[in-house]
């Protein structure tokens, strides 16, 4: 995890029985669907990279969605010595400018008292940090979800259920 001002980036391993092609197949349908509930319209997909771009002030209209604070992001399915991976990078560029531009409210002489104006200052940063550790946090289970949902699948489910069964079975002794 690497949180900087504007962004997160973060690795998750997917436990999976499912090749890199077919993951990242059904990966980007499942993808498609909630990016497209989510009113995000300018997704580019290559062979292992998606990336996605919302409109400023979609939130605004869009309700309570996990992608609401996410300007911009960038998914990434690699393979690594037979496991693979989700590479992620998150851009919280709305949501900072939004507060930039509200932090300087409290200077405009609303409040009387300059302790007021600073306790203001940082409630609406604190919106922002918080913001921005729910998004994460939220993106990680949509991965984890769509996880659950492709090893759900028959065509992988049998052979979890045959790895697990090999796992659990008593060794052989001579």
């Amino acid at each position: 995890m690497k949180y900087k001002v504007l962004t997160y980036s973060s690795q998750l391993k997917i436990n999976t029985v499912a090749s890199l092609t077919d993951f990242t197949i059904v990966f980007y349908k499942k993808m498609d669907k909630i990016l497209d509930e989510a009113y995000i319209q300018h997704i580019v997909k290559n062979d292992y990279e998606l990336t996605f771009k919302g409109v400023f002030f979609r939130f605004i209209w869009n309700g309570f969605n996990r992608f609401n604070g996410i300007t911009k992001g960038i998914i990434k399915i690699s393979e690594e010595k037979g496991k693979l991976f989700i590479d992620y990078k998150l851009f919280f560029n709305e949501i900072f400018y939004l507060c930039l531009i509200f932090s300087v409210v409290p200077f405009l002489g609303f409040f009387e008292y300059f302790l007021f104006r600073i306790i203001a200052v940082a409630m609406i940063w604190a919106v922002y940090i918080g913001n921005n550790i729910l998004a994460a946090n939220r993106m990680k289970s949509l991965f984890e979800i769509i996880e659950k949902e492709i090893n759900e699948l028959p065509e992988y489910k049998k052979e979890i259920e045959f790895q697990k069964s090999l796992k659990n079975a008593p060794a052989v002794s001579k």
